[in-house]
């Protein structure tokens, strides 16, 4: 069942992607990703009630919970999004869910920096494939921009 929720949420950010670039409202970024917000956390909320989620503050009621907690909402969630938003605007939509293609290549990298886990050979393997299916995607603007490059040298 977490394998089929980490894909719903992967499968719905797309799509909510998607769907937020073809929408063309008033609304400021800034407030459009506040009520997004408040929307899923609510979501989230009756999802974990629904599946009778254990409510025990004692487990994560510690300076290193709460601090994990305040970095996630703030660094990641409020001021990750308004980037991501922002820059959803400016680049579509296909160009701004490639970095979700890097998002494992950090954790790896901070897995190892923070917990001390092993970055071994199938691991490297796919930071490669990462990073060829970028070369691949963005061919032309790589072969334009060494083309700009060389013409500004010769």
């Amino acid at each position: 069942m977490a394998t089929g929720l980490v894909f719903l949420a992967a499968t719905s950010f797309a799509l909510g992607a998607v769907l937020t670039r073809r929408i063309e409202g008033d609304m400021p970024i800034e407030s459009m990703e506040a009520w997004s917000m408040l929307g899923g956390a609510g979501l989230m909320h009756l999802l974990s009630l629904a599946m009778r989620e254990p409510i025990t503050p004692g487990q994560w009621a510690n300076t290193e919970a709460i601090a994990t907690l305040a970095y996630l909402a703030i660094v990641s969630s409020a001021l990750g999004f308004l980037i991501y938003f922002d820059l959803l605007e400016r680049l579509g939509a296909v160009e701004i869910n490639m970095v979700s293609y890097v998002a494992p290549v950090f954790a790896a990298l901070f897995g190892w920096l923070y917990l001390g886990e092993v970055i071994d050979a199938p691991t490297f393997v796919g930071f490669g494939l990462i990073a060829l299916g970028f070369v691949l995607v963005k061919r032309e603007a790589i072969r334009e921009e060494f083309v700009a490059v060389r013409a500004g040298k010769t």
